[in-house]
C-alpha cells in the first residue's frame, strides 16, 4: 500500500515552492489550546462504513474508536459549506487519543503569483505549451456594466444601430480593433480565408501564407483555415443542445427578442485568427490562446459589433488540438454571456464561467477527437494542480494573480458535479436555468432531482471530501469520486452520446509533494478555512493502521463547518 507523505509543518511546505517563495520561514503563531467543553465516546467498526461524521456538538470532545482497520489509512476532512471565512480555532480539530494537545494555528502558505518562468502559471496543454486568460476580457464579462454596457446596447440592429458587418464571401476583408503589444487598440485589416455553415474565419496577411509547411512560423494556410471552420461546426452541434445558443443564434433566432444572426446579422460566428499580443517566437512561459470579449456585442468605442472569437495564429499553427479544445471553451463563454447576462440580466461569476467553459472541454474534446489522456484535455492540465492548491481558496472565490489555483479548483468542483450528480443532463440544467453561481448550481441539482432540499449546492459541497480521498479499489458504495464515469444522451434516443470520464486521483502526481494524490496536511496545525472550501489532514500514525485506532475530536464552534473521519 502506498505510504502517504503528511505534511508536517509549514517551513517543509514552503521549501517545496524552491524559487517562487523567501528563504526565510514565517514566524511561528501562538499555540491554540484546546478546552473541551464536554467529552462523550463512540466506537465505529470499520466494516460498517468508512466515512463517519464527528464533532456535531460544537465545541464539545469526543472521543472515537475506529477498530477492525486492517492497514487502513484515516483522514480528517473538514468542509466550510458556509459563505464566511472561518478562523482557525473555530474549526475544530482532531488528534490521536490522549492527553490534550496545544496544536498551533496558521495560515496556509500562499500560492506563488505568476512569475513569467514558474511551472505554476497555468494548466500544461501539451507541447510545453501554457495557457491564460485574457484578463481584460474576463473582467469585463464577468461584470458588464463596470465598463457602462448594458444590455440596451447589446443589440445594435434592434437598437436603430447599423451593424458593421454584412455577410461576407470568402476573400473579402473587414477591419478588426484589437489591442497591440502594449496593450493599446490598433485596426488591422483581415482576409475572410474560410466559411463553413457556422462560422468565418478572418486570417490578417501577416498571420497567413498558403505555402507555408511549417508548423512553427506562425503562418495559417487556406488549410488550416478550413479546418478549423469545419471543426467550429461540428463543436456547434454538439455544445449548443447543452447550452444554448448565442446571440442571435439557433434557427431564424430562438430566444424572443432576439435579431437572427445577432449584433452583426450574420448567422456565421466569426473566429479572427491572429497573432494576440504580438508575441509569436518570443519566448514566453504561457500566452492567451484565444478569448470572447462581451464588448463586441455593444455599440462603441473598439467594439467589433459582433459575435466574434479572437483566436492566435501561433498556437492554431502549433497545436489545431489546443486551438479547438480552446473553441470549445471560448464558445461557452459566448453562450453563456447570451443566456445569462442578455436574456437574464445576471453577469456570471468568473468561477462560475469559467467552470462550465472547462466541463464544456470536459464532455465535448473526446467527441470532436481529444481524448480525456491526451494532455489537451481539462483532466490532464487542471487536476494534477488542483492536488496541491485544492485547499488554497473557496469554490466561488477568483484570484487573477494565482490563475493556476482559480482554475484547477473551479474546473475541480465541475468535474466532480457532472461525474457525480447527472453528468451532461446536470450542465444542461444549469445552463437552462434563469440564475448563475451557486443559486443556478444549485437549481440544477433540483431540476434534475440529483439533491433534494433547501440547499443543494452546500449539500453537494458537502461530500466534495470523499472525492478527495477514494478511488480504484478503495471506492466505497454511495461515495461521491472523481473516480466514476457519466454517460448521457440528448436529446434522450436521439441526439449525441456525453460522456464524463472517470479518472483516479490516487494515480496522479501532485506537484506540490512530488507523490501521487492530494497533499495532506499534518494536524500539528490547524488552518482557517475559506468560503465554500475543504481541507484533508492527518497524521503518521494514522496511515498503514491494523487493529483499533482512537482519535479525540473536537467539535467546531461554528456549524457551517463540517467534520468527517475518512477511512480509505
Amino acid at each position: 500500500m502506498l505510504k502517504k507523505k503528511i505534511i508536517a509543518g509549514l517551513g517543509a511546505a514552503l521549501a517545496l515552492f524552491a524559487g517562487c517563495v523567501p528563504d526565510e520561514s514565517p514566524s511561528e503563531p501562538e499555540p491554540v489550546p484546546i478546552t473541551p467543553v464536554s467529552t462523550a465516546t463512540a466506537l465505529y467498526n470499520v466494516d460498517d462504513g468508512p466515512i463517519r461524521q464527528v464533532g456535531t456538538v460544537q465545541d464539545a470532545e469526543t472521543t472515537v474508536t475506529l477498530s477492525n482497520l486492517a492497514g487502513h489509512s484515516v483522514y480528517l476532512v473538514k468542509v466550510n459549506r458556509g459563505s464566511a471565512s472561518v478562523s482557525a480555532g473555530r474549526t475544530g480539530h482532531a488528534y490521536t487519543a490522549g492527553p490534550a494537545q496545544n496544536i498551533r494555528a496558521a495560515s496556509l502558505p500562499d500560492w506563488p503569483a505568476s512569475s513569467g518562468t514558474s511551472r505554476y502559471d497555468g494548466g500544461a496543454v501539451g507541447n510545453g505549451m501554457v495557457r491564460r486568460a485574457h484578463l481584460e476580457a474576463q473582467r469585463y464579462n464577468s461584470n458588464p456594466r463596470l465598463y457602462g454596457h448594458g444590455r440596451s446596447l447589446a443589440a445594435p440592429r434592434s437598437a436603430g444601430g447599423t451593424p458593421q458587418f454584412t455577410v461576407a464571401s470568402v476573400n473579402d476583408t473587414r477591419q478588426f480593433h484589437v489591442e497591440n503589444a502594449q496593450g493599446g487598440w490598433i485596426q488591422i485589416t483581415a482576409t475572410l480565408r474560410a466559411q463553413s455553415n457556422k462560422a468565418n474565419v478572418w486570417i490578417p496577411n501577416e498571420s497567413f501564407d498558403d505555402s507555408s509547411g511549417s508548423a512553427t512560423d506562425n503562418k495559417i494556410t487556406t488549410a488550416q483555415a478550413e479546418a478549423m471552420a469545419n471543426k467550429f461546426d461540428i463543436i456547434y452541434g454538439y455544445e449548443t443542445p447543452i447550452f444554448g445558443f448565442e446571440y442571435g443564434g439557433g434557427s431564424g433566432g430562438i430566444y424572443t427578442g432576439q435579431p437572427s444572426g445577432g449584433v452583426d446579422g450574420d448567422p456565421r460566428v466569426q473566429i479572427l485568427v491572429y497573432d494576440i499580443d504580438y508575441d509569436a517566437g518570443v519566448s514566453k512561459s504561457s500566452f492567451v490562446v484565444g478569448y470572447f470579449w462581451g464588448k463586441d456585442m455593444e455599440v462603441g468605442a473598439h467594439s467589433n459589433q459582433a459575435e466574434l472569437f479572437y483566436m492566435d495564429s501561433e498556437a492554431t499553427d502549433n497545436n489545431p488540438s489546443l486551438a479547438y479544445s480552446t473553441l470549445v471553451h471560448e464558445f461557452q463563454h459566448m453562450i453563456n454571456f447570451n443566456r445569462k447576462y442578455m436574456l437574464h440580466d445576471r453577469a456570471s461569476a468568473t468561477w462560475f464561467d469559467e467552470m462550465l467553459s472547462m466541463v464544456a472541454e470536459d464532455m465535448i474534446s473526446p467527441l470532436i477527437g481529444i481524448p480525456a489522456n491526451d494532455q489537451g484535455h481539462p483532466i490532464q492540465g487542471r487536476v494534477p494542480p488542483f492536488l496541491a492548491v485544492y485547499d488554497r481558496a473557496g469554490i466561488t472565490q477568483w484570484n487573477t494573480s494565482n490563475p493556476l489555483v482559480s482554475y484547477s479548483i473551479a474546473y475541480s468542483f465541475g468535474a466532480y458535479l457532472a461525474r457525480n450528480y447527472g453528468g451532461a443532463n446536470l450542465v444542461k440544467a444549469i445552463m437552462d436555468d434563469n440564475y448563475v453561481d451557486d443559486a443556478a448550481i444549485s437549481n440544477g441539482l433540483t431540476a434534475t432531482g440529483a439533491i433534494t432540499g433547501s440547499s443543494p449546492f452546500q449539500d453537494a459541497l458537502q461530500h466534495y471530501g470523499e472525492a478527495l480521498i477514494f478511488s480504484g479499489n478503495r471506492k466505497p458504495s454511495g461515495a461521491k469520486v472523481f473516480d466514476t464515469t457519466s454517460t448521457v444522451q440528448i436529446p434522450s434516443g436521439t441526439g449525441a452520446t456525453y460522456t464524463f470520464s472517470a479518472f483516479d486521483i490516487w494515480n496522479m502526481e501532485n506537484p506540490l509533494t512530488n507523490q501521487n494524490g492530494p497533499v495532506i496536511w499534518s494536524l500539528d496545525w490547524k488552518f482557517a478555512m475559506q468560503p465554500y472550501s475543504i481541507i484533508v489532514q492527518s497524521l503518521n500514525e494514522w496511515q498503514n493502521v491494523t487493529g483499533d485506532l482512537r482519535i479525540t475530536v473536537n467539535g467546531p464552534a461554528i456549524n457551517t463547518v463540517k467534520l468527517y473521519l475518512m477511512v480509505r
